[in-house]
């Protein structure tokens, strides 16, 4: 073997030697040896089924292809010259079967130039063992493949079962909902009742416990509404589309045009927004959630003022909504972005669901979400999101 091909010998150089230790090297598994030479064949069985593996075998791309299908082995080890359908033809129609496509392929071969391991490896192959056949190494080359093959079936079993227990989740959350919402309904009608047909004879220390009544019925609905769209962020449709970013952050203060006016608030936005492909309804949500909290927790502050911009640096945009209000200690600037932070009595009204909210959303466009802030300095709030179809206008 020339020096060029040793340096593209294995894609898990490193890996392969029985030297190395490990979980890797004491994985055995079930192997399938397509060969169709029976005193090679008998070879490579004797040595993989002496290291613990269970071997099926196969004198034939055509019958290793129909073997794949019924056992689904842990990894494939092929022979390269084989009539009618060679090596490098089973390789190809092993990564296109879409339950076979992560089994690995180890090409047995003689041909050890650069541009057959090359055409091995473009073909799809994992790895590859030279003839003849070192029994340690191959040992050592097929432990590799097989523990990488039972990690990759682990990591799909453990998303099918997150899988299951998101949907199990949002099923349990819209029961819950639904039996949440009907007595807050109902307690938020009767006390409407109590204060418009029943107000006279009630004592003023009467009215004040109703208005609480009130208060607490609305925000225990809002909670309820808040935490069943967090929970369904993730299975939630992601619909991107091409967008101008300003027009959804004037929808996002137009929602909020009562809270600022409540608060006397002056929101500033910034001119020359992108158009980038999000999902629009997600990024309002963001903006809103971000401007929403900067009013509501300005604290003692005559003149509130928020204010919202971008920028673009590197291969992404960075925006955000900067306010002058009470500020967040340094210590706090992981938590709050945990559900159902509160930061002390500045937080008392709100419910710790909203910068989650957009936290989760944030990442599931890719970007990521921070803040800069130190007490009576304000806060300033930052998020990313990448340059997809991005056009500033």
């Amino acid at each position: 073997m020339t020096d060029s091909s040793v340096e593209i010998r294995s894609r898990t150089a490193g890996a392969e030697s029985p030297s190395a230790g490990g979980a890797a090297l004491n994985a055995v598994g079930h192997v399938l040896v397509v060969e169709d030479q029976l005193f090679d064949r008998d070879l490579l069985v004797r040595v993989l089924r002496s290291d613990g593996h269970r071997v099926t075998t196969a004198a034939s791309g055509e019958e290793g292809l129909a073997e794949l299908d019924r056992s689904d082995p842990d990894v494939a080890l092929c022979d390269v010259v084989m009539p009618r359908m060679s090596g490098l033809d089973f390789c190809r129609a092993v990564k296109a079967r879409p339950a076979a496509a992560y089994v690995p392929v180890l090409l047995v071969t003689g041909k050890t130039d650069r541009e057959d391991i090359l055409a091995g490896f473009e073909a799809g192959a994992d790895d590859y063992i030279a003839k003849p056949i070192e029994p340690r190494e191959l040992k050592a080359r097929v432990r590799t493949m097989v523990r990488i093959r039972q990690l990759q079936k682990q990591l799909i079993d453990q998303s099918r079962k997150l899988e299951e227990a998101n949907r199990d989740m949002e099923e349990f959350l819209h029961a819950v909902s639904h039996d949440l919402r009907a007595p807050v309904i109902s307690l938020t009608g009767l006390a409407a009742m109590l204060a418009r047909e029943h107000a006279a004879p009630l004592a003023a220390d009467g009215m004040v416990l109703l208005k609480r009544l009130q208060d607490s019925a609305g925000s225990m609905s809002a909670l309820v509404n808040h935490l069943v769209e967090f929970a369904r962020l993730g299975s939630a449709p992601h619909r991107p589309r091409p967008i101008d970013l300003r027009l959804l952050v004037d929808q996002a203060c137009t929602n909020l045009s009562s809270q600022i006016a409540a608060a006397r608030a002056r929101v500033d936005v910034q001119p020359n927004w992108p158009t980038l492909s999000v999902d629009p309804v997600s990024i309002c949500q963001v903006f809103q959630n971000l401007i929403g909290n900067a009013v509501k927790f300005m604290g003692p502050q005559s003149q509130p003022r928020v204010e919202a911009g971008c920028r673009e640096r590197d291969r992404e945009w960075e925006f955000l909504v900067r306010d002058n209000g009470v500020g967040i200690p340094p210590e706090k600037h992981q938590e709050i972005f945990r559900l159902f932070a509160r930061l002390g009595q500045i937080e008392t009204e709100g419910l710790g669901v909203g910068l989650s909210t957009a936290d989760k959303i944030v990442k599931r466009h890719g970007g990521r979400l921070w803040v800069e802030s130190s007490p009576g300095l304000g806060a300033t709030f930052f998020f990313t999101l990448p340059q997809t179809a991005g056009v500033t206008t």
